[in-house]
């Protein structure tokens, strides 16, 4: 097993962890709450929000990105099998 298809099985590990997804879930609902509760002029706030959660999203997106990764090597090492 290459190292990305070994890089892809553990991202999914972690993916399909239910208190990884519940960190997930937990920080994006902090995230949302600072953003209901901040003043409508509070624009500095507001801004660290949207961040807060477009970087949530970036890391969630990552994860996914090595598992897509390591199962198209998992896929060509099976079609060089049968070449």
């Amino acid at each position: 097993m290459t190292t990305e298809e070994q890089r892809g099985d553990h991202a999914k590990t972690l993916l399909e962890d239910y208190m990884l997804d519940e960190a997930f879930e937990a920080i994006r609902g902090e995230i949302l709450s600072a953003w209901e509760h901040s003043d409508s002029s509070d624009a500095s706030a507001r801004e660290t929000a949207y961040i807060s959660l477009k970087l949530l999203s970036r890391l969630r997106i990552y994860f996914e990105n090595v598992v897509t990764t390591g199962e198209f090597k998992k896929a060509e090492k099976g079609e060089a099998r049968y070449n």
